[in-house]
């Protein structure tokens, strides 16, 4: 509603600003014709004097005749101007609400989306707040509680906390990627040697599981924001650690193709249906599926970040998996030129 009476409002500036204008026009555009009338009408009189002879003044029937056809032309004039004010007051009215419509789209847009964020956040902040208090509730009613009950109560609330902590750091990162690539600092980089990195940082993670953990790697140079590259590489293989059961398969892939390098992550884990596949990059979504229900917590935001970190690389994120066949992550990035 409140976007519908400012483009309102805009097109009715827009209409006055149009009208004023094409008036303003019009009045001058009428005086320079009058006055060319009007000089014309002289010139005339002149003409009949010396074109006639013995003839000292313009006889009042043939003035009459040529101030009637003066009256009649400067009237006609009025009438084409007022047609084509009415023709451009009308098309502004149409022409002003649309460009409103399109200029407020984007605003419009992004409250929408802005609205939809915090209700999100929102949502998923009261969670766990309501667990951590009603625990601290319980606990500070029990007198009668030990020493080890009070341990784990608390440890509880911490890994809570540390939950939180995360989807804030999460919650920022996304505010940082959605101003665009100012946020960012671009260099030269080999993403095939940031993939290796990466994998020597979470490789000590999947042998706790007990994954096969592979790396395949070649030289692959874009221009890229280091941080944000290797944030988005640890999204997806922390995503496919967390899914793929004990003793799976994780291969990690950086490989040139055509003008394109990219990174892939294929997992054995569980795979997504087809039904969750269009909403995965969705903020806060979170698949039903046999993925989800491996107990690993999160809170839907990483592949969300994953694909805005893509993108501002001119680049995307494609996905191949199915029910009980795994998944690949496929990111594909620009070469450096």
């Amino acid at each position: 509603m409140m976007f519908k009476s400012a483009r309102f409002r805009i097109a009715v500036w827009f209409v006055i600003a149009i009208l004023f204008i094409s008036l303003l026009f019009s009045f001058v555009f009428y005086r320079a014709v009058a006055r060319d009338l009007n000089s014309r009408y002289a010139d005339i009189e002149i003409k009949i004097k010396n074109n006639i002879r013995g003839l000292e003044k313009v006889p009042p029937v043939l003035k009459t005749m040529l101030r009637n056809d003066l009256r009649f032309a400067k009237q006609r004039v009025i009438f084409i101007l007022l047609l084509a004010n009415g023709g451009i007051f009308l098309m502004s009215i149409f022409i002003g609400y649309f460009l409103a419509g399109r200029a407020l789209y984007p605003i419009e847009e992004m409250v929408s989306e802005q609205d939809r964020f915090i209700s999100d956040a929102s949502h998923e902040l009261r969670t766990p707040l309501t667990v951590i208090k009603t625990a601290t509730e319980v606990a500070l009613r029990d007198s009668s509680m030990s020493a080890k009950e009070a341990r784990k109560i608390l440890k509880d609330n911490l890994n809570d906390l540390a939950e939180l902590e995360m989807l804030t750091e999460r919650l920022l990162h996304l505010s940082r990627y959605n101003k665009g690539k100012k946020a960012l600092k671009f260099e030269k980089l080999d993403l095939g040697a940031v993939a290796a990195k990466i994998f020597k940082k979470v490789k000590p993670l999947a042998d706790t599981k007990n994954l096969e953990f592979n790396l395949k790697t070649e030289t692959a140079f874009i221009n890229a924001d280091k941080i944000s590259i290797e944030e988005m590489m640890l999204i997806l293989i922390d995503n496919a650690i967390k899914y793929t059961a004990e003793k799976g398969i994780i291969f990690l892939e950086v490989l040139k193709e055509g003008r394109h390098a990219t990174f892939k992550v294929t997992d054995t884990g569980p795979g997504i249906s087809s039904h969750d596949l269009p909403y995965i990059f969705d903020r806060f979504y979170r698949a039903d599926s046999s993925r989800a229900r491996q107990g690993a917590k999160g809170f839907g935001l990483g592949l969300s970040v994953a694909d805005k970190i893509a993108k501002l690389h001119g680049g995307n994120i494609k996905v191949d998996s199915s029910p009980k066949k795994g998944s690949v992550f496929k990111v594909i990035l620009p070469l450096a030129r």
